[in-house]
């Protein structure tokens, strides 16, 4: 395999950019992919923007409608998992749990399709198909 272009430079401090370009930040991401003997099968490396240090768009996403509309918290330990305290029928307390992944939702909670239908529905148009139980397989997680 052989280079066909530059992808991209990186820039001295102080260096400006090229005219007609724009400087950004951002940072590599390592991923080291496994066979399911747990074996390393080959490793590959990605440089992306860094979209953290960005402010909210002026159009809602998921996880800004989640934050913002629904009461709902990221939790500390993963930022695509959205939580809110809850109460049961019985008057138990625990937690409801939004997983979010590109434009999949998964909903833990007694409440879950109220959840989907009349909180993230009132934003996001929503496939009358994919309300309901998760697959056996879902984003790698199998029940």
């Amino acid at each position: 395999m052989h280079n066909i272009g530059i992808a991209f430079q990186m820039l001295s401090e102080g260096q400006l950019a090229p005219t007609g370009w724009k400087k950004v930040t951002g940072h590599l991401v390592w991923d080291l992919k496994m066979d399911f003997t747990r074996k390393a099968r080959w490793r590959k490396a990605r440089w992306v923007l860094d979209g953290h240090k960005t402010a909210n768009p002026v159009r809602s996403t998921f996880a800004g409608v989640v934050s913002r509309e629904n009461e709902f918290e990221s939790c500390p330990a993963d930022p695509d998992m959205w939580m809110r305290p809850a109460k049961k029928s019985d008057g138990s307390e625990y937690y409801e749990y939004i997983l979010l992944y590109t434009d999949n939702a998964l909903v833990i909670s007694d409440n879950a399709e109220n959840i989907l239908r009349n909180e993230i529905g009132r934003y996001f148009q929503l496939k009358e198909e994919s309300i309901g139980p998760p697959p056996k397989l879902y984003l790698g997680w199998s029940r």
